[in-house]
């Protein structure tokens, strides 16, 4: 056994621990040939440290895949990714630069930027000091093109005219819109009516805007242009809640027919936080970028979801889950959505546990924890909503704490919220340490495997029985039992 002791020790302090060195200079992939697994378009921010990091993608704009060469999910979107990569480089109007950092190279600046799975997407705008993770769990070229071109262009966009506006209210399901009605007469410093100058809202308006413009598309006009136009066909088809509103508030957002402006001061966080609330459709489809946005707004918000093989915008059925939608009644926090069966039939099938011939179905979901539960008696035998059944169904959910929820995650991610820690993160610290010192974790398994194997096959110590005095030695001849059983205690 000691043998097995020294050996294990030997094998820990005999790890190498010798590491590849990399170079602190970025590295132009045009200047490197291909047969060194290098992609044109593609630039190498392995080695850099943090603060060089940043500042070589201050002040432009990146996209950055962060990966470990033995992620297979890695792996299977390299063809994708050399194919982003060269079509950027090729496009003039894509100011884009697009690299990957080796994360079992780089742990302290992965670490530092907080990489908690593999392939890890961020955008590093120009405009902008903060990154923005690239939410999507489709990692198309199609999807991933669209996504840097949405980041890279500018977070505002100037309407010019009233037609422009309708033009892009047709084709936006949300948007929001920053329209100053005409100057007061007489005022000088070119305020609207009510509380901050226009050149306030416009400030604070993009600063939302750039925070947000993955989650909506952000409109603004000039008060000497078509902003008092624009304004006023807000505000006769707003919601406004009292007269003259819209000139004390000038952003609004519009989802389709309906137009709601906000109602508080030109602060930043509450902007934010209303355009945070107001950004989904009443009924959006459910896609991969709005699931991870609704598990951030966890554990608050609850979807509802219709699943249907097909939901045509002119529908009964649409028609109908938009006007459950629209009641926004007290006590319910849920946003309603709607999920294509086809597109998420692995997902449906292997949680939810339906299939093509139970659709449509509808049912309420947690997105953190992933617990759900089906709406009962809300479809008729043909296919058709009955929204009185909805609505006392969501009201029950809404106020009944103690209704059966199905599914869920489990202990791992209970413990984990509590701790700050996720298995995404344990992982990648484990990888990026196997990575750089594989003989030492190996060492340090075998040396604790043998250790457990020590403890459990080691020998119990022997217990020494009490001798038995006789009643010859006993000091002043007999011994009382009872009494000595008792002086022993008490001793």
């Amino acid at each position: 056994m000691k043998a097995l002791l020294l050996f294990s020790t030997i094998c820990v302090f005999s790890t190498v621990s010798s590491r590849a060195e990399n170079s602190n200079t970025v590295v132009d992939i045009d200047e490197v040939d291909e047969a060194d697994d290098i992609v044109i378009g593609v630039l190498d921010l392995t080695g850099l440290p943090t603060a060089e990091f940043d500042e070589q993608t201050k002040g432009s704009n990146w996209f950055i895949k962060f990966y470990a060469p033995w992620c297979k999910h890695c792996m299977a979107m390299k063809p994708t990714w050399k194919t982003l990569a060269q079509h950027v480089h090729a496009e003039p109007t894509l100011d884009v630069n697009i690299a990957h950092v080796d994360c079992t190279a780089s742990v302290e600046l992965c670490t530092d930027k907080e990489v908690q799975r593999f392939p890890y997407l961020k955008f590093y705008g120009a405009d902008s000091a903060d990154d923005a993770l690239y939410e999507s769990g489709v990692r198309t070229f199609d999807h991933m093109l669209d996504y840097i071109g949405t980041a890279s262009r500018p977070a505002t966009m100037e309407l010019k005219t009233v037609d422009g506006f309708e033009a892009k209210r047709l084709e936006n399901p949300v948007l929001f819109v920053l329209a100053p009605p005409a100057y007061d007469a007489g005022d000088g410093e070119g305020k609207a009516t009510g509380d901050g100058g226009v050149e306030q809202w416009k400030t604070v308006f993009s600063q939302v805007a750039l925070a947000y413009r993955f989650d909506g598309k952000f409109f603004t006009s000039e008060s000497d242009g078509a902003g008092p136009a624009i304004a006023a066909s807000l505000e006769a088809g707003g919601k406004a809640g009292a007269a003259g509103l819209s000139r004390a508030s000038p952003i609004a957002v519009v989802k389709g027919d309906e137009v709601v402006f906000y109602k508080g001061k030109p602060l930043l966080p509450l902007i934010k936080a209303w355009v945070w609330e107001a950004r989904h459709p009443r009924v959006a489809e459910m896609t991969h970028k709005l699931a991870a946005s609704l598990k951030k707004e966890q554990p608050d918000t609850i979807a509802v979801i219709a699943v249907v093989e097909s939901f045509g915008d002119n529908s009964d059925l649409f028609v109908a889950y938009e006007k459950v939608a629209k009641m926004k009644k007290k006590g319910w926090n849920y946003q309603f959505t709607w999920m294509d069966y086809h597109q998420w039939r692995p997902y449906i099938e292997s949680n939810w546990g339906f299939d093509a011939s139970d659709t449509p179905r509808m049912l309420v979901f947690k997105p953190w924890s992933q617990h759900y539960a089906p709406l009962r008696d809300v479809f008729t035998e043909h296919g058709n909503m009955l929204e009185t059944n909805v609505v006392a169904e969501l009201d029950l959910y809404a106020s009944d704490k103690s209704v059966e929820w199905f599914g869920g995650k489990g202990l791992w991610h209970s413990v984990s919220k509590m701790f700050g820690v996720t298995f995404e993160t344990s992982t990648v610290i484990f990888a990026a340490m196997y990575s750089e010192y594989p003989m030492l974790i190996h060492a340090s398994v075998v040396s604790t495997l043998l250790l457990i194997l020590v403890w459990c096959t080691r020998a119990p110590p022997k217990k020494e029985k009490p001798k038995k005095e006789s009643k010859d030695n006993a000091p002043g001849g007999d011994v009382d039992v009872a009494s000595s059983s008792k002086h022993a205690k008490s001793e």
